[in-house]
């Protein structure tokens, strides 16, 4: 008969960092660079480790193949953080990006509808106007010859992108700098990020500067959301035909109907579309913002796409490689932070019931071994016919049912840009220190700032 597999080992046989008393591995993560400790402690422990925060133990998993098994069991094995969900609550916040099971399928649903490759034809002269704006942006600041920080530009380009697409309103922060809400969305996620890292909820008791300011942003996002709301509803009811054919996400959201007949609440449509802006414009700006840091660095890389992009065609297979190698290289969102609902065996260790996950996922995608060639940015590795480590990309929008369902939207903003760049300028750094990386939920650079040269 043949031997029968080993019994799963507890999770105290995991190795792991010392962590301090009481309070575990919390204070170690540090602020903004918690996603390089925990890529620090894969190196030292391998890609299964242990930690502790406070009283709760947590399974640290860097194994890409483990990390895919684990989003492809979302929602019914595995889901958020009990305590992202307290603090998303406490926020009075409950969208599609936040939510679990009936709640987030009835969601989805509704989401898919509005976000469907379909939807994006009819929507690409706005693109293409918005992009328009940026490059009247860079073109400027090509001719001033002063230093850009592009994060911001980025920033303002992705909310007017994401407004106009859901919501139907042109918010233009790229010339007019005064958008209502730029400034309390850029302060909502970092919130976030900081209540993560504090063991007891003290916000619910007495609040300090950083939380008043939390419920300000929030309480200035809510008031435009709503008026967005409004000018909906009533562009509805002046042509009830639009809940038959919504143009936005809100539309959608008012106009949808379960089977038993139950609406989206305003509190469900407010949340949602927070979800939205948030969302869409922090994770495509900084993949943006990325990509050009490497492009910065590599001249040969951006004559190679100014040469894909004066071809025309709709066929950009060097830009995608540049894609792909910014993903791998600096994935906005490195590290998932997600709970077992059920008893589960992951990689020999029996994950009782209960249990925190953080998936690692950047070591894998910069492991030699998995992909070979030359190191740091090198586009060209995923131009060879159909390169073995192909299946083994990295998750940059997400992996299983819980794929980013903006992720068409994503990627037809970020094509946008990369090619009116390199059709008209050539970019480079004003100086050659380094840009650090900044976690707050997601990944971005800290002070990177270019130098814009028009090509003509």
């Amino acid at each position: 008969m043949p031997d029968s597999p080993p019994p799963p080992k507890p999770l105290d046989a995991l190795p792991g960092p010392r962590g301090w008393p009481l309070l575990g591995n919390l204070p170690q993560l540090g602020q903004g660079r918690m996603h390089q400790v925990l890529e620090r402690w894969v190196h030292e422990h391998g890609p299964l480790y242990r930690l502790r925060f406070v009283n709760k133990p947590v399974m640290v998993i860097a194994d890409i193949e483990l990390c895919r098994r684990v989003l492809r069991e979302r929602p019914e094995n595995f889901g958020r953080f009990p305590a992202f969900h307290r603090i998303i609550s406490d926020m009075g916040l409950t969208s599609l990006f936040s939510s679990e099971g009936e709640t987030w399928r009835r969601q989805r649903r509704v989401f898919m509808r509005a976000l469907n490759i379909h939807q994006m034809a009819p929507f690409m002269p706005r693109l293409d106007a918005i992009t328009a704006r940026l490059q009247g942006l860079w073109v400027r600041a090509a001719g001033a010859g002063q230093p850009v920080a592009v994060l911001d530009d980025i920033m303002r380009y992705t909310l007017d992108v994401t407004t106009r697409f859901a919501f139907g309103y042109d918010a233009n922060a790229l010339e007019t700098h005064e958008d209502p809400i730029q400034k309390h969305l850029s302060r909502i996620l970092p919130q976030v990020s900081r209540r993560a890292r504090i063991p007891v909820p003290y916000w619910r008791w007495f609040k300090l500067k950083a939380d008043r300011q939390l419920d300000a942003d929030l309480a200035g996002v809510r008031g435009y959301i709503e008026g967005l709301i409004a000018e909906a509803r009533a562009r509805i009811a002046a042509d009830p035909a639009l809940a038959e054919r919504p143009t936005n996400l809100i539309e959608a959201l008012l106009a949808t109907r379960d089977e038993d007949g139950s609406v989206f609440s305003d509190h469900d449509i407010f949340s949602n579309a927070l979800g939205t802006l948030v969302a869409g414009e922090d994770t495509t700006a900084m993949t943006l913002a990325w990509m050009m840091y490497f492009l910065a660095q590599n001249p040969g890389a951006q004559e190679r796409l100014h040469a894909e992009a004066m071809q025309g065609g709709a066929e950009r297979p060097y830009l995608d490689a540049v894609m792909s190698e910014t993903f791998r290289l600096k994935p906005v969102a490195p590290v998932f932070f997600l709970h077992a609902n059920v008893d589960v065996e992951l990689g020999g260790y029996a994950v009782p019931a209960g249990t925190d996950l953080v998936l690692v996922t950047r070591p894998a995608a910069n492991d030699t071994a998995e992909f070979p060639g030359e190191p740091g940015f090198h586009p060209e590795r995923w131009l060879s016919p159909q390169p073995s480590y192909i299946t083994r990309a990295p998750l940059a929008f997400g992996h299983g049912p819980r794929l980013c369902p903006g992720r068409n939207l994503a990627q037809l903003e970020i094509r946008a840009v990369a090619t009116m760049l390199a059709r008209e300028f050539r970019i480079s750094l004003p100086d050659q220190r380094p840009v650090e990386e900044y976690f707050a939920f997601t990944m971005a650079p800290k002070e990177l700032r270019l130098r814009f040269d028009r090509r003509n």
